[in-house]
C-alpha cells in the first residue's frame, strides 16, 4: 500500500540492493517504522497473515493511513542509494517518518 506504485518499486529495489540502504531500510522497517505495513515472510501466505494481523488495530484509523502515506512517500524522496534514510532517521529524526501520534 503506498500512495503510488513507484514508491512500492523504489522501495522493494532499495531493500534488494545495495547493502549501505537495504540495511539502513531494513533496520528503519524494523525500529521506528515497525508501525507501517510492511512485513518480512517466507512466502505470500505467511506474508499475509502476518500483513493481516499488523493492519487489524488501525483498520478505521484515517491518522493511520495518512502517516502511512506520508512516511513512505518521504521515504521515497530521502532513498539517494546512500545513507539517505539512516541520516532522516537516525540524525535528522524527521517526525514524519515516526509512528504518529495517538496510533
Amino acid at each position: 500500500m503506498a500512495p503510488q506504485a513507484g514508491y512500492l518499486d523504489q522501495i522493494r529495489e532499495a531493500l534488494t540492493g545495495g547493502d549501505i540502504v537495504a540495511n539502513s531500510l531494513e533496520s528503519y522497517f524494523n525500529n521506528e517504522g515497525s508501525w507501517l505495513p510492511v512485513v518480512y515472510a517466507t512466502n505470500f501466505m505467511d506474508a499475509l497473515s502476518k500483513l493481516e494481523h499488523k493492519l487489524e488495530p488501525f483498520i478505521n484509523s484515517e491518522k493511520w493511513i495518512n502517516g502511512v502515506f506520508s512516511a513512505i512517500e518521504r521515504i521515497a524522496e530521502v532513498d539517494d542509494g546512500h545513507y539517505g534514510i539512516e541520516i532522516a532517521v537516525e540524525q535528522d529524526k524527521e517526525s514524519i517518518l515516526y509512528k504518529p501520534d495517538g496510533v
